[in-house]
């Protein structure tokens, strides 16, 4: 008795403990990371060691998320000039490199997108063109984040196609009309002659036969003889037990048992099916929230402004080899826009066979060309609700194709650049007509009273003047819509990961990296890739993809100058793992 105390005390004091740390662990984490990792600098008195603290302390607090991300990329601003690492100017001024200013600059073109509305008309117009069946819908919503999310960030793509898939699989889900004909049952007995000395209900069989449900021997045989009760009589004293239509003369059901008879019909042919309705419906919304989700994540890897983790690469090349890269926009594209496509493409089929289903394998009832044209007409009715195309969009449309012509012919390496012709001492950067490109929107009318554009302007809420010559156009993008639209948090966090190479470099941690890894060099590389992409993948699935990218690629740097590799063959499938 009392060792069954002494364990019961036990795990109620174990159950305590653990409730209390669930509730104190980031305070823990918080306070006791720095404290546990001092040692290091104490012990080692070396810039190497100090800049480990660093980075160990900044690699916690990102997993962990105690801190907000961003404040945490602000540590080496004190950290790095407290331990004598890197003066804070050095520190601060890899905040606002030009990887940061071009990745602020196609930011503000992607919220110029969507501030103008030309991503909705985008996205509606491909959904319709390509059908309105669940399975070209998937693939709609597919190729239209897919396409959005090269050139916008990967959750702004999403969260633009999530309203739209939800008001689609409303009309695709909604349930058919009730029957108007039978009020209470499928089958309905006519006739009904009630003999009270008897207490039977007698059913005229010409009646019977007509229904719809009747059997092929006019008789109702249901095998379930605790839900009906089929009594049987017949007029003629025949042994035989046989209901032919002469025969038939009486069918007495219960009566609370004839008010079931249509959900053991339903129940009955929901069994033939894979999905019931329900989950008929549930497989549809998970098909396509999952398809949006797996192409927003995919089409970031297509460009280098597509997500954090490609300018996190882009700049760490920079800053790494002073002799230009084989990267470019070009080069980026070649690469990354094939391995896209077919992700995406086994993607739709991989959601295809596991939610809708192909021959006797078909799990979801086919569409019907009813259900396509109310989807067709929802779709539609958004469509028309854009209005005509104006003025905004197609300035919108055309600055941001000149951007990106701009960007891939800067340099493009397999014929001269735009860049290499002006022959200027300086370098021209991709931030360049990144940043000229967003000082045009900001200057160009959105609504300019030009034909074939020009409309009389109504303002019903406040003067109810229209016509108005001197009424003075908002530009294409406005100061208002980027505060609200850039992410300010990813701009510091892609500095701090600039930082925190910088004094890795700077310290000699990277070198030191290196020499300790080149124990790896007798592994064949192909292996060595396979490994590092798969340990990369899985750790973005518990830590968030721009912070396994800063602290990921700088090692991946060097272990690659340290057994002889090319980085850019290790660094460019990290990053794509990464995103």
């Amino acid at each position: 008795m009392e060792g069954g105390l002494s364990v019961s005390g036990l795990s109620a004091r174990v159950t305590l403990l653990w409730l209390w740390w669930l509730q104190h662990w980031p305070r823990l984490v918080l306070v006791g990371t720095p404290i546990i990792f001092s040692l290091l600098p104490f012990i080692s008195q070396t810039s190497e060691s100090k800049c480990a603290y660093v980075i160990i302390v900044m690699a916690v607090y990102w997993m962990t998320d105690v801190v907000p991300l961003p404040v945490t990329a602000l540590i080496p601003v004190f950290g790095y000039p407290l331990l004598d690492i890197l003066s804070t100017s050095a520190v601060c001024q890899q905040y606002f490199r030009g990887t940061i200013m071009m990745f602020l600059g196609g930011l503000t073109v992607a919220v110029a997108v969507e501030h103008s509305n030309l991503h909705k008309r985008i996205a509606l117009f491909v959904i319709l063109s390509v059908g309105q069946s669940p399975r070209r819908l998937m693939v709609g919503f597919m190729t239209t984040t897919m396409f959005l999310s090269m050139w916008i960030s990967n959750t702004a793509a999403a969260a633009m196609m999530v309203p739209i898939v939800d008001a689609l699989l409303q009309e695709l889900c909604k349930s058919p009309p009730a029957p108007t004909t039978p009020k209470s049952n499928d089958f309905k007995l006519k006739s009904i002659n009630v003999d009270i000395e008897n207490g039977l209900k007698k059913v005229d069989a010409k009646n019977f036969n007509n229904e719809p449900h009747a059997y092929d021997n006019k008789a109702m045989m249901i095998e379930d003889s605790d839900n009906i009760n089929i009594k049987k009589s017949h007029r003629n004293n025949n042994s035989n037990n046989k209901i032919t239509n002469l025969d038939l003369d009486i069918i007495q059901l219960e009566p609370a048992d004839l008010k079931r008879t249509d959900s053991i019909r339903k129940s009955d042919k929901k069994e033939t099916q894979t999905y019931t309705d329900t989950e008929s419906k549930t497989a549809v919304s998970t098909m396509f929230m999952l398809g949006t989700a797996y192409a927003a994540n995919l089409g970031g890897t297509a460009f280098p402004t597509g997500t954090g983790p490609n300018l996190v690469l882009w700049g760490l090349l920079q800053s790494s080899f002073s002799e230009p890269t084989s990267i470019n926009f070009a080069t980026w594209m070649a690469f990354n826009v094939p391995v896209m496509l077919v992700c995406v493409a086994i993607t739709a089929v991989t959601l295809d066979v596991m939610f809708i289903g192909w021959g006797k394998w078909r799990k979801m009832p086919p569409s019907t060309p009813e259900k396509e044209r109310s989807i067709r007409r929802v779709v539609l009715k958004s469509y028309n609700g854009l209005g005509s195309i104006t003025f905004h969009e197609v300035a919108v449309l055309v600055l941001f194709i000149i951007l990106v012509l701009l960007w891939v012919f800067r340099s493009p390496g397999f014929t001269t650049g735009w860049a290499d012709l002006m022959d200027n001492d300086v370098n021209i950067g991709n931030a360049t007509p990144a940043i000229l490109i967003v000082f045009l929107m900001f200057v160009i009318p959105a609504n300019p009273q030009i034909w074939p554009f020009h409309k009389n302007i109504i303002d019903d809420k406040k003067k109810k003047t229209s016509g108005n010559p001197t009424t003075t156009s908002p530009a294409c993008l406005t100061w208002d819509a980027v505060e609200k639209g850039i992410p300010w948090g990813l701009v510091l966090l892609m500095g701090g990961g600039f930082a925190m190479a910088e004094g890795a470099a700077v310290s000699g941690l990277s070198s030191w990296i290196g020499r300790q890894l080149q124990y790896l060099s007798v592994m064949p590389h192909f292996v060595i890739v396979i490994l590092i992409v798969t340990f990369a993948t899985f750790l973005t699935e518990v830590v968030s993809n721009m912070t396994t990218a800063n602290i990921f690629l700088p090692v991946v740097r060097d272990l690659a100058l340290g057994i002889g590799m090319n980085p850019i063959f290790l660094m460019l499938p990290v990053t794509v793992a990464c995103s």
